[in-house]
C-alpha cells in the first residue's frame, strides 16, 4: 500500500509516526504550503499549488507519483490512535496494516457509523483505493475529478468562480456509481480520528474514550 498525505496542518502527532510507517508503506506528502516540520523530514514531499483542494492533489499523485499499488489518500490533520487487540496495545504506526487489509476496491474511512451517516457516506479525509480502481479512473475518467477553479475555498458561502468545497466528493460518487464489478463501501475504523478543518470538536482522554 502507498500513502498519499495532503500537507497543510502537519499535525505533529501524525508527522512523528510517519518515518516508522514509511518503512512499511511508502508515503508521499503533497504539500499545499511549507512548514518547519518539512526541514528535517525523511518523507518525500512535493509542493503543489493549492488548487482543487485534496482531490486536486490526489489526482496529481496518481498521475505523477503512483507506483501501481493500493493507495490510502488522507489529510494530515488526523490522529491515528492506539488500539487494544488480544490484550495488547497496538501502536499508532501499526494501525496502517489494518487499512492495508481492507477488502474493498474503493472505501471511505470513518471512525463511526454515525460519522458515515453525517457525511452521506463520502468525504475526502480518508479514502482507500485498490490499483484496479485507480487504473479504471485513469482510463475512463482521466483520473479523479477536481475543481480547477477552487483556489482554497473550504468553508462558508461558495464564491462565484468555483464550485462548493464538497462538490468533488459527489463528483467522485457520481463516477463510481457508473462503475461495474468493483466492491465499494465504507470502512469503520475508530482509531482513524480526523479533525474538521484542523480542529477537533471534542476532547479525548489518553485511552481514546470521549469525555
Amino acid at each position: 500500500m502507498e500513502i498519499c498525505i495532503i500537507g497543510w496542518y502537519y499535525f505533529p502527532q501524525l508527522m512523528d509516526i510517519l518515518p516508522t510507517v514509511n518503512e512499511e508503506f511508502p508515503i508521499t506528502l503533497v504539500c499545499h504550503r511549507s512548514h518547519p516540520s518539512l526541514i528535517h523530514t525523511e518523507i518525500p514531499y512535493f509542493y503543489r499549488e493549492n488548487r482543487g483542494c485534496e482531490y486536486g492533489a490526489y489526482d496529481w499523485f496518481i498521475k505523477n507519483k503512483w507506483k501501481g499499488d493500493s493507495v490510502l489518500f488522507m489529510h494530515d490533520d488526523v490522529l491515528i490512535r492506539p488500539r487494544m487487540f488480544n490484550y495488547e496495545i497496538l501502536s499508532p504506526a501499526t494501525q496502517f496494516r489494518k487499512i492495508d487489509s481492507i477488502d474493498l476496491d474503493l472505501s471511505y474511512i470513518f471512525k463511526s457509523v454515525s460519522e458515515e451517516k453525517e457525511n452521506a457516506g463520502v468525504h475526502g479525509r480518508g479514502i482507500y483505493m485498490k490499483p484496479e480502481f485507480i487504473q479504471w479512473l485513469l482510463d475512463t475518467n482521466d483520473g479523479i475529478w477536481w475543481d480547477k477553479n477552487n483556489d482554497g475555498h473550504i468553508m462558508g458561502p461558495t464564491p462565484e468562480h468555483c464550485e462548493h468545497f464538497n462538490h468533488a466528493d459527489y463528483e467522485l460518487k457520481h463516477t463510481w456509481k457508473k462503475s461495474k464489478g468493483f466492491k465499494i463501501g465504507p470502512t469503520i475504523l475508530p482509531f482513524f480520528d480526523h479533525a474538521n478543518r484542523g480542529r477537533f470538536d471534542r476532547i479525548w482522554n489518553p485511552i481514546g474514550q470521549k469525555l
